[in-house]
């Protein structure tokens, strides 16, 4: 009896205050949306980075060395944590590609007994390695006598990863903005919605209800609210980078999900809609229905 008067009371809250009750829903619509809107994008440029990470390469240019020496090196680089993949370049190698990039006229005896294009490894980091990590590797690789000279990008390296988290620390940053003031909103609905029913507050009261039973229906109406903006903002989501933005940038077509399904995102945007709805309404229905 109790619950089914709870849930009764709980929609009944959005017919006493029905503009509260709107901008309250709306706004939480739009910290849910927004909160899934970067996690998607967020999770392509994630991706995208470490996918730009992986073509920073690190040759290491070889000295004139043993084959001996050269496999002993290879087996060296391929059990460090932070190479996430190796590939060896022989001389005869890197001779026919230089040919091919540059064309048959560069590949000419007098070129060939210069013999200056050296054996080489070229090295896939492992995604996130800080760059003063790489720095202090490549210090100590250089010190290594089969290491003739190293050729790494660091500064491309770094804007990349300063780039991502540039965009992670803003996006953030926004997201907590919003979903601070959809609380407060919530939070100032049911603030609206205990004012227009104190009376009847004060008459259960003096009747022996108990601040937890009256409580009851604000919370579901604050719950209520989180589940229809997160439901909302999800088909919302869901349209934008089904249609729109394969249409407004055709190249990035559609993004995936992360973590590869949809229901992943559908769960978190439900449950962030939820933690929004139930903080709010619980810190009003707490404060307020003492005063009322």
């Amino acid at each position: 009896m109790s619950i089914g008067y709870s849930i009764k009371e709980g929609v009944a809250g959005f017919g006493r205050t029905k503009l509260a009750s709107a901008t309250s829903t709306f706004s939480l619509f739009i910290a849910v949306l927004l909160a899934g809107f970067l996690t998607r994008g967020g999770y392509a440029l994630y991706t995208l980075a470490v996918d730009l990470t992986d073509e920073v390469q690190m040759d290491i240019f070889l000295a004139p060395i043993s084959e001996e020496r050269i496999q002993d090196f290879g087996e060296y680089l391929d059990g460090q944590p932070w190479v996430d993949s190796t590939t060896f370049t022989s001389k005869e190698a890197a001779s026919a590609r230089f040919e091919q990039e540059f064309g048959e006229g560069f590949g000419s005896d007098a070129l060939a007994d210069l013999d200056f294009l050296p054996a080489s490894f070229t090295l896939i980091l492992t995604p996130d390695i800080p760059i003063d990590k790489v720095q202090q590797q490549i210090e100590r690789l250089q010190e290594f006598q089969e290491v003739d000279d190293i050729a790494f990008n660091a500064a491309l390296y770094q804007q990349l990863r300063a780039r991502v988290d540039q965009s992670l620390w803003i996006g953030l940053s926004v997201a907590s903005v919003i979903l601070l003031a959809s609380i407060w909103l919530v939070f100032n609905t049911i603030r609206l919605t205990i004012y227009a029913k104190r009376d009847t507050i004060k008459a259960m009261k003096l009747v022996g209800a108990t601040n937890a039973f009256i409580r009851r229906p604000f919370v579901i109406e604050g719950v209520l609210q989180g589940w229809i903006g997160s439901l909302v903002a999800f088909g919302v989501l869901d349209a934008l980078f089904r249609f729109a933005v394969p249409l407004a940038i055709p190249q990035m077509g559609v993004l995936a999900w992360p973590l590869g399904a949809w229901y992943y995102l559908a769960a978190g945007m439900f449950g962030l809609g939820t933690v929004i709805g139930l903080l709010g309404s619980t810190l009003a229905s707490h404060r307020f229905i003492r005063l009322a």
